[in-house]
């Protein structure tokens, strides 16, 4: 039997497949919160606050905290974690080598886990993703000094290509513990566009929404047909790209280009 071939009412003994998926639905649902969290983390990273609200207003910046911090939570709890009395993504491929699969077809698993090298390539994001859990989220270190004052920038020290690549690792292990069935990854609408053909090239996830609600009521997008005077001077604090920005959204919106 190959790797391609699994399935697990093929592969594993007829007692313990109860059991399996009850533990691989747990860990599904905290992938599946994983990969939104991820998503709406980068929108809401990406967008321009700083244009189009006001600093000591933003609601969006708890938004985005809360978040983040349920993201870097669930990646410690499913993989770093090595407590005794934890569920987490190796507690799970032990079960399956250990009790759940049928001896015939041990080999084959043990080789593909370890093809995979989940930790091995987990190792280079360890320290990183595990301090930012124990410093800045889950204790409070008395040593730490930090600016608490909202500039209206989203930022935070891992939303870059180095979360993404631990998050497609995370995904590319419980894909194989799944065992060849395919399986929901994310809130259907957080999932790449081009995955569902049917949809229009506008489709939008609610995040998408909410913050084009954001850009398309706010006072500075406004302003050169509300108050032309005060655009006059206002668009001369403006940088070429934000004014790049300012008038994308105006053309979003279908305003005329400043």
């Amino acid at each position: 039997m190959s790797e391609n071939n699994f399935l697990p009412e093929k592969i594993l003994k007829k007692e313990w497949i109860t059991t399996y998926w009850e533990q691989h639905r747990i860990l599904l649902n905290e992938i599946y919160n994983l990969n939104s969290y991820l998503h709406i983390c980068e929108r809401l990273k990406d967008f321009p606050f700083y244009l189009f609200t006001e600093p000591s207003t933003n609601i969006w910046d708890y938004f985005f905290r809360g978040s983040y911090h349920s993201l870097v939570l669930i990646i410690n709890k499913i993989s770093l974690d090595r407590r005794k009395d934890v569920f987490t993504l190796d507690n799970f491929r032990e079960n399956i080598e250990n009790k759940f699969i049928k001896e015939s077809n041990k080999q084959i698993f043990i080789r593909g886990y370890k093809k995979i090298d989940f930790y091995n390539r987990l190792e280079p994001y360890k320290n990183i993703l595990e301090n930012e859990r124990h410093i800045n989220i889950a204790h409070l270190n008395k040593n730490k000094t930090q600016n608490t004052h909202y500039d209206g920038s989203i930022t935070a020290p891992i939303i870059n290509q180095k979360l993404k690549q631990v998050n497609s690792l995370i995904n590319e292990y419980f894909h194989f513990l799944s065992l060849g069935i395919d399986w929901a990854e994310t809130h259907r609408q957080y999932i790449d566009k081009s995955f569902f053909t049917f949809q229009s090239t506008n489709f939008k996830s609610d995040i998408e929404e909410l913050l084009d609600l954001v850009a398309k009521n706010s006072y500075l997008l406004n302003m050169p047909e509300k108050e032309p005077a005060v655009w006059d001077l206002k668009k001369e604090e403006l940088s070429t790209d934000e004014l790049m920005i300012f008038n994308k959204y105006r053309q979003k919106f279908n305003l005329p280009e400043l």
